[in-house]
C-alpha cells in the first residue's frame, strides 16, 4: 500500500499490538536482552497505546507508564482486556500519549539522534571553520 495509507491508518488507530519477543533463546536472554519493534515506535508517533509483553519494556526508553503490560500467565485474554479497555477507555490514555511522544521526541528525533552521535565518537562540541570569516572556535582534531 502507498505510505500515506499506513498514516491514515496509524492515525485511526486506538492501540497497537505486539507481542514478539525479540531474538533471545532463553528465558534469561530475554531479561537482558528487551525488544521493543519499530512498529510500536510508529504506532507511538501517531498516538496509539502499545500492548505489550513485558519484554518490550526498556529501562529509561519504555515503563509500565507508557505502555500497556499484557500478563505472560494469561496471554490471549489479558490481551483482549487490555485491547477492549484501551478502546473504551481511550480518553483517559492521553497523558500516556503526549509522554510517548515526549520520549519519542528526545530519543530518535534526528537532532537527537545526531547530538547522541556526536557524542559518542568524541565530537560532542564540535566546531567550525569558516571559509570566508575564519576560526570560529577551531576545529577538533582527534
Amino acid at each position: 500500500v502507498e505510505h500515506r495509507m499506513v498514516q491514515e491508518a496509524m492515525r485511526r488507530a486506538k492501540c497497537c499490538v505486539d507481542l514478539s519477543i525479540g531474538d533471545g533463546i532463553s528465558q534469561n536472554d530475554l531479561k537482558t536482552f528487551v525488544n521493543i519493534n519499530y512498529a510500536v515506535l510508529e504506532a507511538m508517533k501517531y498516538g496509539a497505546v502499545p500492548i505489550v509483553r513485558k519484554y518490550a519494556v526498556i529501562k529509561d526508553l519504555t515503563d509500565n507508564d507508557n505502555v500497556v503490560v499484557v500478563d505472560e500467565n494469561n496471554l490471549i485474554d489479558s490481551t483482549v482486556d487490555a485491547v477492549n479497555e484501551v478502546i473504551e477507555n481511550f480518553s483517559s490514555y492521553k497523558g500516556l500519549i503526549k509522554r510517548n511522544q515526549e520520549m519519542l521526541r528526545r530519543n530518535f528525533d534526528h537532532v537527537a539522534a545526531a547530538r547522541k552521535y556526536l557524542e559518542l565518537v568524541g565530537l560532542d562540541k564540535p566546531r567550525f571553520v569558516d571559509p570566508i570569516f575564519g576560526d570560529l572556535g577551531g576545529v577538533k582534531n582527534g
